[in-house]
């Protein structure tokens, strides 16, 4: 998963979770927040139907569900 997350091309000229993390957040990966992180994901799962700008309700929509996942399997390894 870290190779693919590392040469993904998450379009716009964005290779890499480095780049994408800098793009969109101004942040280096280890700064991101867990919502950060989740919009993320969810542009990796598409990075069309999931772009802020071109789908800007879906990608919020897609983050919150995934970040609140994130969530609650973390509370539920405690």
């Amino acid at each position: 998963m870290a190779f693919n997350f590392s040469h993904f091309d998450f379009l716009e000229n964005r290779k890499g979770i480095s780049k994408l993390s800098k793009s969109l957040f101004k942040k280096d990966i280890k700064d991101l927040k867990s919502i950060e992180m989740s919009e993320i994901v969810s542009l990796y799962e598409n990075p069309v139907k999931n772009n802020r700008y071109r789908n800007p309700e879906r990608a919020k929509t897609r983050a919150e569900y995934l970040n609140q996942t994130y969530i609650i399997n973390s509370k539920s390894k405690k």
